[in-house]
């Protein structure tokens, strides 16, 4: 997968946490078509560090954006153990699980010799396919 992250930054650091989770995922299922769901933090930061134009600190994955700490922020990921995977749509009933308006709809996110795929796309994607698939939870 190539993301053109050049011109797709934002200075919003919990949207960039969810999403490179995000973006992680639909790598895995789409492209790779693994069902590998969970990511370290280290790859959600390195590649959330790519997209946002402000430091993304570990604790932002680790507690601020994590649903199953208890002093979170956002439930826009899902613990276990040392490993993350988005929320999906409705595990929160719709609380603080995904930004609102982090991108246009219409920016193109992912850019390969073969598919671009929109931020409108990866929404969709997000709340019908990701958010809809039987979840082999660790």
């Amino acid at each position: 997968m190539i993301v053109d992250i050049n011109t797709k930054k934002t200075d919003n650091v919990f949207g960039a946490v969810w999403l490179s989770t995000l973006l992680l995922t639909y790598n895995e299922i789409e492209i790779e078509k693994s069902n590998e769901i969970y990511f370290s933090q280290t790859a959600i930061q390195d590649l959330a560090q790519k997209i946002c134009t402000k430091t993304v600190h570990n604790a932002r994955i680790s507690q601020w954006c994590n649903g199953d700490h208890p002093n979170n922020n956002y439930n826009y990921l899902r613990a276990s153990g040392p490993k993350r995977r988005l929320t999906r749509q409705g595990e929160y009933l719709g609380d603080k699980e995904y930004p609102d308006r982090l991108f246009s709809l219409d920016t193109i996110i992912i850019e390969t010799a073969n598919k671009e795929v929109s931020y409108r796309e990866l929404l969709e994607w997000y709340r019908t396919t990701y958010s809809r698939i039987d979840l082999v939870v660790e």
